[in-house]
């Protein structure tokens, strides 16, 4: 993100904050400013325009993965049990081995 931020000539707060209003869906944002100088630059972030190139990096960057996630050890996990379970098995029926 910096790196975009650093292509356009803007602070990485306003490419993220433009970034999530050109999300599908998005129709507002919650911002987290504490000082004025924080507000502005936030707002600022509606001016930025970002190109299609960086809009794609930015969602591949944000992509969710469940690489990390040990399904093996989710049959020991509860919440992985029932309904959870046939859930899981939807999302991934290759690594699912719950009971």
């Amino acid at each position: 993100m910096a790196r975009i931020a650093k292509a356009l000539g803007t602070t990485v707060a306003r490419v993220a904050l433009a970034w999530v209003q050109s999300r599908p869906g998005v129709a507002s944002t919650i911002i987290g400013a504490r000082t004025l100088a924080q507000l502005e630059d936030n707002l600022a972030g509606l001016d930025v325009r970002l190109e299609t190139d960086h809009v794609a990096k930015l969602d591949q960057l944000s992509k969710p993965s469940l690489k990390r996630f040990n399904l093996s050890r989710s049959e020991t996990l509860p919440i992985f049990r029932g309904r959870h379970a046939e859930i899981l098995r939807e999302c991934s029926p290759q690594r699912a081995r719950i009971a």
